[in-house]
């Protein structure tokens, strides 16, 4: 199935808390991007959204940012590479999750002092 993706950006103007990271996230304008699924087959265009993302990377060092940055771009193509070829939701997930792992294991890393 084709996939779309849309950016955009947000504003925030307090701080704010995700479950996810321990310490609240400052106000400020934020990077959005959403990945869509069409659906076909019916009279009217449908998107179903598989992903939506915010970065938070500004606030990492660059060594890290760099990293980040090749690990978005090679597991959302991935992503879609996998999913234009019709694999499972579970099998694209359990593959891009592999290689996740290896950019974790890289940022962990640089991340260590010494």
């Amino acid at each position: 199935m084709a996939m779309r993706t849309t950016r955009s950006k947000v504003t925030f103007t307090a701080s704010f808390n995700l479950p996810e990271l321990e310490a609240p996230q400052p106000a400020g304008t934020y990077k959005v991007e959403t990945d869509e699924e069409i659906v076909e087959g019916n009279e009217r265009i449908v998107y179903i959204r598989r992903a939506t993302l915010l970065y938070l990377v500004e606030q990492a060092p660059p060594a890290v940012r760099e990293i980040a940055w090749k690990a978005q771009s090679r597991l959302s193509a991935r992503y879609r590479a996998l999913s234009a070829r019709g694999k499972k939701t579970t099998v694209i997930f359990a593959a891009v999750a592999r290689e996740l792992v290896g950019f974790m294991w890289c940022i962990a890393r640089q991340a260590q002092p010494g």
